[in-house]
């Protein structure tokens, strides 16, 4: 239990836990919200939202020869290399799909062909 959530409302907070109230009344961020539901989504790092609003704004196909597309293939491949150094990968190996299920129709097959 948060300091906050011992304390708000409470008027005699303060004298039954004094050490609990100095720690609410001191904090910086009072209404401060804690996800934990981390296996249904989880909040998007400042970083991630300026990318994908960035991403959001081009409006080019990444297999066309125009400008627009040259660039959002630029930002495709800069993905791709960002991935592949993050695992330890080849670029050559890294596949974006459009999604779960094209990507674990993909995993399945590539393990059936190993066998």
């Amino acid at each position: 239990m948060s300091a906050e959530d011992a304390c708000s409302g409470r008027a005699g907070c303060s004298i039954a836990n004094p050490v609990l109230w100095r720690r609410w009344r001191s904090s910086r961020v009072v209404n401060a919200r804690i996800y934990f539901d981390h296996n249904a989504t989880v909040p998007l790092r400042p970083e991630a939202a300026a990318a994908v609003g960035h991403a959001l704004e081009l409006c080019g196909n990444p297999s066309s020869v125009h400008a627009a597309g040259r660039e959002s293939r630029r930002m495709v491949e800069d993905a791709r290399e960002q991935i592949a150094g993050l695992v330890g990968a080849s670029v050559a190996n890294v596949i974006l799909t459009s999604g779960g299920t094209e990507a674990s129709n993909l995993a399945l097959r590539a393990a059936r062909a190993a066998r």
